[in-house]
């Protein structure tokens, strides 16, 4: 049993705390498994391609939910034969027009791209002081960068003067964080970035659909006018056959010369 009445008082203390640290622990995995699951939720209802804006809109709001102190997310795609990555960055309401950025030329941005040629699962930097400025000196020689901060400027939105750029990869990028203070959530942008990934196969998916089934239509309506061709053969049915054909042409939204019957 217990040596002294502190000692006695110590140890139950100290259970007191494991308990309350464990129900801590419990209760914020039982909201960020929550969180992950409405996006998953929201990623298996999407029915079109043009989805993924909402989709994403609402994964950002779950994050930014469990991380307050986020500065900005969003999420990048690369291309390994490409020296441009395209970035999509979540705003005050939704995200701002995509950034078509160099991958070479900053060192922050070639480091965040040959982490992701190499494979790796995530990569963090902070960068602050006259690195910092020299990267933001870079952005603003991009226009749409330039054009984007000096929209933020407008609304009173200030630069970092301390930055940590945290990147948790998938295969065709990577979910980025921009935090203005020391943010050691790497396990929570991991799966962010897990989910992110099945959001943006459905994407890829739905946007393949989309286009195979425009293609279906185009064919369809071709077929019809080739099996309407054969009668223009005799002239005085060419008119007629050139006005059903014409109305096939149209379903697909196709401009149309006119054809004079005096032709």
């Amino acid at each position: 049993m217990y040596s002294s009445a502190s000692e006695m008082f110590f140890t139950l203390a100290y259970q007191r705390y494991t308990d309350i640290a464990l129900a801590e622990a419990q209760a914020r995995e039982a909201k960020i498994e929550a969180a992950l699951e409405r996006v998953r939720a929201r990623t298996m209802a999407m029915q079109k391609s043009t989805d993924l804006g909402e989709t994403s809109k609402l994964l950002f709001a779950q994050l930014n939910s469990l991380v307050p102190e986020l500065w900005t997310c969003g999420f990048v795609l690369c291309d390994k034969n490409k020296t441009t990555d395209e970035w999509w960055l979540s705003g005050g309401s939704g995200f701002m027009p995509d950034l078509i950025l160099p991958n070479v030329g900053d060192p922050l941005h070639n480091n965040i791209y040959k982490a992701w040629l190499a494979g790796e699962s995530y990569y963090e930097e902070v960068i602050t002081g006259e690195a910092l400025q020299q990267h933001y000196d870079w952005l603003m020689t991009i226009p749409s960068a330039k054009a984007a901060f000096d929209a933020q400027a407008a609304a009173a939105i200030k630069q970092p003067a301390w930055q940590q750029l945290s990147c948790a990869y998938f295969s065709k990028g990577y979910l980025v964080v921009i935090t203005e203070k020391p943010c050691a959530e790497e396990n929570i942008f991991r799966r962010f970035a897990q989910v992110f990934e099945q959001t943006y196969t459905r994407f890829l998916d739905l946007q393949k659909a989309e286009a195979q089934a425009k293609e279906a239509k185009i064919e369809a309506a071709l077929e019809r006018v080739r099996s309407r061709a054969w009668p223009c053969i005799i002239p005085q049915n060419y008119l007629l056959w050139w006005k059903r054909c014409s109305g096939s042409l149209l379903t697909l939204n196709l401009p149309l010369l006119f054809v004079s019957s005096t032709s």
